[in-house]
């Protein structure tokens, strides 16, 4: 672990130690984000108190970061599709290719999206694309069943893509209130 030290730019790990069990979602406590807002519209002063103090009462889905949600293919979408019970279109929305990935991964997406070959695709997609994976897997195994290949990715993430639909609604309403 300590070698990955000369690899990563920017970022150092260390102290690490054996444990009996792993994390769980929800139990890092660590990490501490201030959140600014800026360019805030409303009604009135009241509105954004109101506005405000809900969020210091309820707090809010902590789902935010470059990992979920900043690619070309909006998370929200995603999960709006879901919401509507268009599987095929979320699959696409996950498989299809994007602007501003990497290259190698850019073509993988569009030879999978024009030939639908998914033995080629699940030997070259990266084990970081946890999604993509996850549904061609089970789409070899049952071709054409999108519900069924939904349901192949973690629960967790899933969860992140409907999360994010609300979080956008959320941001729509407090910028147009």
């Amino acid at each position: 672990m300590l070698a990955l030290n000369k690899r990563l730019f920017g970022i150092k790990v260390g102290n690490f130690c054996y444990v009996k069990e792993g994390l769980v979602l929800g139990q890092l406590t660590g990490n501490r984000f201030t959140i600014t807002l800026r360019g805030v519209t409303a009604e009135s002063e009241d509105m954004i108190k109101i506005a405000v103090d809900g969020l210091g009462k309820n707090g809010f889905i902590n789902y935010y970061g470059l990992q979920f949600g900043s690619g070309s293919i909006p998370t929200h979408l995603v999960g709006a599709a879901l919401l509507r019970g268009e599987w095929k279109v979320a699959v696409n929305l996950i498989l299809d290719p994007r602007e501003g990935e990497r290259d190698d991964i850019n073509e993988l997406r569009k030879h999978y999206k024009e030939h639908g070959d998914i033995d080629m695709a699940l030997r070259n997609f990266p084990r970081h694309l946890v999604a993509e994976r996850a549904i061609l897997q089970c789409l070899k195994k049952c071709p054409g069943n999108h519900l069924q290949a939904l349901k192949g990715i973690p629960r967790t993430l899933r969860m992140m893509y409907v999360a994010f639909f609300y979080l956008h609604i959320l941001h729509f309403s407090l910028y147009y209130y």
